[in-house]
């Protein structure tokens, strides 16, 4: 996976992210951290297309995100986000047939079969028919990765895919996403959870008040060489 980011800056009614620049080439999970705040997420929302920058360019692998070209580009990008965002009044399947009879235009019985192959392959063979209220927060989110998958990505952007399950569930779904790994898929997220990043990241990048303040293969956790890494160490907790 090849990440480009060159003289990104991001304001609302103030700067979240400051002319930020960064190449990366070679690494299939890459992690974004830092506080609460600090443009982590924002910056997320910037690689997957959902939002644009007011200064700067942005390429993954050979795509441009451009408004021109955001369809052609979200195209090959899965999202999984904080909360499921399923659609509540249909079950598992149907939030993945959906997409794919709609979107990519497949008929009824090919969306159904593609459901159903990523469903099984989640562990989801018994609550393909259920609704996303009966199933657990754990089987939601992983109903969640199966639908980001439905499309055939090339990458997977994933916000914080565990911010709002317990430990139990936490683990199940990190256990899935790691299975994808080892299957050859690539990912960019921001998560929370530090042992995750330690034990999944191939890449580290960590945001401090807008800025990149250092990046590395995910050893600099163990041996940061910025006072500001260092004293996120030192602070955070580890779920």
């Amino acid at each position: 996976m090849k990440i480009s980011i060159k003289n990104v800056t991001k304001y609302y009614d103030k700067k979240v992210l400051d002319d930020i620049s960064i190449d990366i080439d070679g690494y299939s999970a890459v992690a974004i951290i830092g506080l609460s705040g600090c443009g982590k997420s924002t910056l997320l929302r910037l690689i997957s297309g959902i939002e644009f920058p007011q200064g700067g360019e942005i390429h993954i692998n050979d795509w441009k995100s451009t408004k021109e070209t955001k369809r052609e580009y979200q195209n090959q990008l899965g999202f999984v986000f904080q909360k499921h965002n399923l659609f509540p009044h249909l079950t598992l399947k149907q939030n993945i047939t959906v997409i794919l009879e709609k979107v990519k235009g497949q008929s009824k019985e090919e969306a159904e079969a593609r459901a159903e192959e990523l469903l099984n392959m989640l562990h989801l063979h018994d609550e393909m028919d259920k609704k996303p209220a009966k199933v657990s927060g754990g089987q939601a989110q992983r109903a969640s990765i199966a639908r980001a998958l439905s499309t055939k990505p090339s990458l997977l952007i994933m916000d914080e895919p565990t911010a709002s399950l317990d430990p139990i569930l936490t683990h199940e779904v990190l256990m899935e996403i790691k299975h994808l790994k080892s299957m050859g898929k690539d990912f960019i997220f921001v998560t929370h959870e530090l042992n995750f990043v330690k034990n999944f990241a191939d890449y580290v990048i960590f945001i401090d008040e807008g800025k990149i303040a250092e990046h590395g293969e995910t050893n600099i956790l163990n041996n940061p060489s910025t006072d500001k890494l260092k004293a996120f160490m030192k602070n955070v907790s580890y779920d």
